[in-house]
C-alpha cells in the first residue's frame, strides 16, 4: 500500500501505523537496560511521517493517538507517571515540530522523496526531532532519578537513534521516484544476498567492530545500480538488524548487562553507523534517480525536437554563427532534393541564386548574428534548378550566459500562395459580368473584381476600404429593415441574408441604380474560423424585364386556357345532348330492324335479310358509339357509375356469353367464357359495367384474326373481383402502349389494316372502372395477343358462401348462317355436369337448325342449376365482314 493509497483511505491507515509504532516502542523499552533510553527504536519516527502526510484537519486526533501510543508502552514497562507524562508531552511536541518542518507548508500529497531538496527536509526534520527527543529523554530520566547518566549523556544516546529511525521511516513511508537504474534482476538478487551475508556475519560475537564497514559498499552499490525504494529496503534491513543485535546483546553493538556510559557508547556507535550509511546511500540513490529521470526527459525532449523538425512543413536550418549548416529538417531536404549529409557543413548562402549570395553572406558577417533580419523573403534554388519564393524567419539561440551559440532559420515556401495570389488577381481583373466583392468582418470592402467595377462604375481601389452597405440603395434598405422591424445596418443585413439564397437589390453606382441578384456567404479558413464574407451579384435588370413579359404572357395564356375549358365544357354538353337525341332514333331503327329480320312484319327475301342484318350491325355499332359518348361526355369520368347497386359480374359474363353470337357473326373465332359457380358481387352501375365488358370483347374480336381464340374470365382475388378478356390477336406495339387509354387514339395496326373504330372503347372502360374505385391494366405483345384486366372491389356480403370454381366448357363449330328469327342469340345444345377438365363438342348439324331445338336449349338452361358448374361457351362462325372500332 503506497502513501497515495493511504491518503485515499483516510486516517485509518495512519491509525494502524501509529498503533504499530506503539507496539515497537513497547518491545524496545522492554529490552532496554534499566535507567537508560531505548537505543533500538524511536517512538516518534513513524508518527511524525504519518502526521506530515495527513491533512491538517486530522492532526489533533492523530496527536492524541500519538500521545496514547507513547504513554501506554511506558506505563506497561513500569515507568513512573511523572516520567511517562514528560516523555508523552515531549514526544507529541517532537512529532508536531518535526511534521511542520517536514511538510514545510506543502499539501500532504507533496510530502515526497523525489529530489535532493526533499531529502534535505527529511534530514532537517530528523535532526530537530533528535534534539527534541534527546531533551525529552534527559528530562524523563532526571525525573525518574534511577539513572546515573547525565542529561548530555542521554541526549547523546537518544538523539542518534531518533535521527536514524526518522531517516529510515521517512524513506520507507514517503513516495519515492520509481525510476529504475541499470541493475538487472540477477544483480539485484546478488546485492540482496551479499547484504544478508554481511548481516549474518555481524551476528557473530567474535566479529570485530570494523566488520560493520562491509555493508557500506553493498548499500552504496545498491543506491548506484538500483532504485530509491530498493536502497530504502537495504537500509531498513540494516537498521532493523543493528537494533535487534543491540537489544539481543549480540554482535559488535551488543549491550552488556551493566549499564555504563562506555557500554551505551557502543549503542551510539551502532545508531551512528546506520545514520552514516543512510546519509551516504540515500542522497546517492535520489541523485542517481533524479539524473536518470533528467536523462530520460532530455531524451524525450531531443526526440520531440527531432520529431518536430521531421514533421514540420516549413524549412528549418540550424547553423553556427558563421552560417555553416549544422542541422536540417526533412522538409528542407525534400524541397532541395538532397540528403541531410550533403547539406551539413555547407554555408547557408549557397542555397540562394548566385546573384544574391553576396547579400546573404553579409547577413552572417556579425559574430552575434545581429545582421540577420527577423524576417526576410528570398529565393531558393531546388534540385531541379527552379527558384522558389521562401519567407525566412530567423532566431538566435543563446546559452545560460546570454551568449549566442546558434542561428535558426525557419523558411515557409510561399511559391504556391504567391502563384495563387497572382491567379486570384487575374480572376479579379477578368472581364466577367458577375460582380464579386470581398467583405471583412467589420463590413468593409476588401476586394472587388471587374464585374463589380462595371456595375458600380468605380475602380476597385476606390471601393476597397469603404463600407459595403453604401453600395445598397438606402431607401430600399430602410424599407426592407422596417418590414422586419430591425435596424438598417450591416449586422442586420448579415443576420437575415447570409447563406439565405439570392435576393434582388438595387446597387447605387455613378448616379444610376442597377437591379442585381445578390447572395452573401461566409468565408472561413482551414480551421473553420470566420474571416469575412463574399458577395456575388449578377445584373438581372434585363432578366427581370423578360420575366415580367413572360408572366404577362402566362396570364394571357391562362385566360385562353380558361376559355378553352369553357369551350370544352360546351362541347361536352353538346355531345351529350346530341348523343341523347341520337339514341332514341337509333334504338327505333335497331328495334324495327330486328322485327323485320325476325319476320314479324312479314317474310323477307334472302337479299332483304342480308340488308337488314347489315343495317342491324351498323345500328348496334352506332348504339355502342352513343353509349361511349354518353359515358365520357355525359356525366364525365369522375361521375361515371354514380348510380351504384349490387351487380353480379357472373350475370354480366353470362349476358355477354348469350350475346356473343351477334358479336362474332361472320368471324371464325372461338369465344370461351369462364366464371365461378357462385355470385361475384360488386357495387356499381350495371349498364356501365356491361358497357366496359362489351368494349373489351369488341376490341378482342376486332383485333383477333380468324382462327384465333378469345377468353373472358371472372375470378376472385382476395378482396377484389377480377374480370379478364384475353385474345391471341394482333396485340399492340410496345411504343404505343402508353396511349391506349387516350380518347380517339387508334394504333398503327388498326389504321394499316383498315380496322374500323372510334378509339373510345378503352378510354370509356378506364373512365367507368376508375369511377367504380377499380383499375384497368393492359398487357400486350405485338402480334402475340392482349390481356385486358379489370379489378374491382368485391362487395362484402354476410351470406357469401365460398365455393371453388367449377368451369364447364362447350365448344361449337359454326358452319351455317344464323337463322333470321334468332339474330345474335346463340344457345347451348347440351348441358353437362362433367368435371372442369373435360371439354364438350356438339354435333355441327344440331346448331340452330330448328326453333324447337333452340326452345329446348332454353328449357335446359332454365332447368339447370347455375351452381352445378361454371359456364364456358365457345362460338365459331364464318366471317362475313370486319366491323367495329377499338
Amino acid at each position: 500500500m503506497t502513501w497515495r493509497g493511504l491518503c485515499r483511505g483516510g486516517p485509518w491507515w495512519a491509525v494502524l501505523l501509529v498503533v504499530a509504532s506503539a507496539v515497537f516502542t513497547w518491545a524496545s523499552l522492554s529490552q532496554a537496560p534499566l535507567g537508560a533510553p531505548s537505543p533500538a527504536w524511536s517512538s516518534t519516527a513513524v508518527p511524525l511521517v504519518v502526521v506530515a502526510r495527513t491533512a491538517p484537519r486530522w492532526w489533533p486526533p492523530l496527536l492524541v493517538l500519538v500521545a496514547g501510543a507513547v504513554a501506554v508502552p511506558h506505563l506497561l514497562v513500569g515507568d513512573s507517571p511523572e516520567m511517562t507524562t514528560a516523555v508523552t508531552l515531549g514526544s507529541v511536541l517532537t512529532v508536531l515540530v518535526s511534521a511542520i518542518v517536514l511538510s514545510n507548508g506543502r499539501r500532504p500529497s507533496e510530502v515526497i522523496l523525489f529530489a535532493p531538496a526533499d531529502l534535505g527536509r527529511i534530514v532537517v526534520a530528523a535532526v530537530f526531532g533528535g534534539m527534541f527527543a534527546g531533551a525529552v529523554d534527559s528530562l524523563a530520566i532526571h525525573l525518574d532519578g534511577a539513572s546515573t547518566l547525565s542529561g548530555w549523556d542521554v541526549l547523546a544516546i537518544a538523539g542518534p537513534a531518533h535521527v536514524a529511525w526518522t531517516l529510515l521511516a521517512a524513506s520507507a513511508l514517503l513516495p519515492v521516484s520509481r525510476e529504475r537504474q541499470r541493475a538487472g534482476r540477477v544483480e539485484s538478487v546478488a546485492l540482496a544476498v551479499a547484504l544478508l551475508g554481511v548481516l549474518a556475519l555481524l551476528r557473530l560475537e567474535s566479529i570485530p567492530v570494523s566488520a560493520i564497514a562491509l555493508s557500506i559498499p553493498i548499500v552504496v552499490l545498491a543506491a548506484l545500480r538500483g532504485s530509491v525504494r530498493g536502497t530504502t529496503l537495504h537500509l531498513l534491513a540494516l537498521g532493523t538488524w543493528v537494533s535487534v543485535l543491540t537489544t539481543a546483546h549480540r554482535g559488535p553493538f551488543a549491550l552488556p548487562d551493566e549499564v555504563t556510559l562506555e557500554s551505551l557508547g557502543v549503542s551510539v556507535v551502532g545508531q551512528g553507523y546506520v545514520v552514516v550509511t543512510a546519509m551516504m546511500a540515500l542522497p546517492l540513490a535520489v541523485a542517481t534517480a533524479q539524473g536518470s529521470l533528467l536523462r530520460r526527459e532530455l531524451r524525450s525532449e531531443r526526440d520531440l525536437s527531432e520529431m518536430t523538425l521531421a514533421t514540420a512543413g516549413c524549412l528549418v536550418l540550424v547553423t553556427d554563427l558563421k552560417g555553416s549548416i549544422l542541422r536540417v529538417n526533412t522538409a528542407a531536404t525534400r524541397v532541395l532534393g538532397v540528403d541531410a549529409a550533403t547539406l551539413l557543413g555547407t554555408p547557408a548562402w549557397g542555397l540562394v541564386p548566385r546573384e544574391h549570395r553576396s547579400v546573404a553572406r553579409r547577413m552572417f558577417a556579425a559574430p552575434d548574428g545581429s545582421f540577420l533580419p527577423e524576417s526576410v523573403e528570398g529565393r531558393l534554388v531546388d534540385h531541379t534548378g527552379e527558384e522558389r519564393r521562401v519567407l525566412w524567419t530567423t532566431g538566435i539561440v543563446r546559452d545560460h550566459a546570454d551568449s549566442p551559440t546558434h542561428l535558426v532559420l525557419t523558411g515557409l515556401d510561399v511559391t504556391a500562395e504567391l502563384n495563387a495570389a497572382g491567379h486570384t488577381e487575374h480572376l479579379l481583373r477578368a472581364p466577367i459580368d458577375t460582380a464579386i466583392i470581398g467583405i471583412d468582418r467589420q463590413g468593409r470592402i476588401t476586394l472587388a473584381n471587374a464585374g463589380a467595377e462595371a456595375v458600380l462604375g468605380s475602380n476597385a481601389s476606390d471601393l476597397v476600404g469603404s463600407p459595403f452597405i453604401r453600395v445598397l440603395s438606402a431607401a430600399e434598405l430602410a424599407e426592407w429593415a422596417g418590414g422586419l422591424r430591425i435596424k438598417p445596418d450591416f449586422a442586420s443585413l448579415l443576420a437575415q441574408t447570409v447563406d439565405a439564397g439570392p435576393r434582388d437589390w438595387h446597387w447605387l453606382g455613378d448616379g444610376t441604380a442597377t437591379l442585381v441578384s445578390m447572395e452573401l456567404s461566409q468565408i472561413v479558413d482551414n480551421s473553420g474560423t470566420l474571416i469575412g464574407y463574399l458577395c456575388v451579384a449578377n445584373d438581372v435588370t434585363e432578366i427581370r424585364t423578360r420575366q415580367q413579359l413572360l408572366v404577362d404572357a402566362l396570364d394571357t395564356e391562362r385566360h385562353v386556357v380558361d376559355r378553352l375549358r369553357e369551350l370544352d365544357a360546351t362541347k361536352d354538353h353538346f355531345v351529350t345532348t346530341v348523343s341523347h337525341e341520337l339514341r332514341t332514333p337509333v334504338a327505333t331503327i335497331v328495334g324495327y330492324t330486328e322485327m323485320l329480320t325476325a319476320g314479324e312484319l312479314g317474310d323477307l327475301t334472302p337479299a332483304q335479310i342480308r340488308a337488314m342484318e347489315a343495317v342491324n350491325r351498323n345500328g348496334e355499332r352506332l348504339v355502342t358509339l352513343v353509349d361511349n359518348l354518353l359515358a365520357l361526355a355525359g356525366p364525365g369520368p369522375e361521375n361515371a357509375g354514380s348510380s351504384k347497386v349490387r351487380v353480379d359480374l357472373v350475370d354480366l359474363a353470362k349476358e355477354a356469353e348469350r350475346q356473343a353470337g351477334a358479336l362474332l357473326q361472320g368471324r371464325r373465332l372461338s369465344a370461351i367464357f369462364s366464371f365461378p359457380g357462385r355470385p361475384v358481387p360488386v357495387s356499381g352501375d350495371r349498364r356501365q359495367l356491361a358497357l366496359v365488358l362489351s368494349n373489351l370483347l369488341s376490341n378482342s374480336v376486332k383485333f383477333t384474326e380468324d382462327g384465333g381464340e378469345i377468353r373472358c374470365t371472372v375470378v376472385l382475388d382476395g378482396e377484389d373481383a377480377v374480370l379478364e378478356v384475353t385474345d391471341n390477336g394482333l396485340g399492340i406495339p410496345e411504343d404505343e402502349q402508353d396511349q391506349v387509354f387516350t380518347r380517339f387514339w387508334r394504333s398503327r395496326t388498326a389504321i394499316d389494316r383498315h380496322i374500323q373504330g372510334t378509339g373510345l372503347g378503352l378510354a370509356t372502360a378506364q373512365a367507368i372502372v376508375t369511377a367504380h374505385g377499380g383499375s384497368v391494366t393492359l398487357e400486350s405483345t405485338h402480334l402475340d395477343g392482349t390481356t385486358a384486366r379489370v379489378r374491382l372491389p368485391l362487395l362484402a356480403e354476410p351470406t357469401l358462401r365460398e365455393e371453388g370454381p367449377r368451369p364447364e366448357r362447350v365448344r361449337r363449330d359454326r358452319s351455317g348462317p344464323i337463322r333470321p328469327n334468332r339474330p345474335g342469340l346463340p344457345e347451348l345444345t347440351r348441358r353437362s355436369s362433367r368435371g372442369p377438365e373435360q371439354q364438350f363438342e356438339s354435333h355441327p348439324d344440331s346448331l340452330f337448325e330448328r326453333p324447337d331445338d333452340l326452345d329446348a336449349g332454353r328449357e335446359a338452361e332454365t332447368d339447370a342449376d347455375p351452381a352445378d358448374a361454371d359456364l364456358a361457351v365457345a362460338v365459331a362462325v364464318d366471317a362475313e365482314e370486319t366491323t367495329a372500332a377499338p
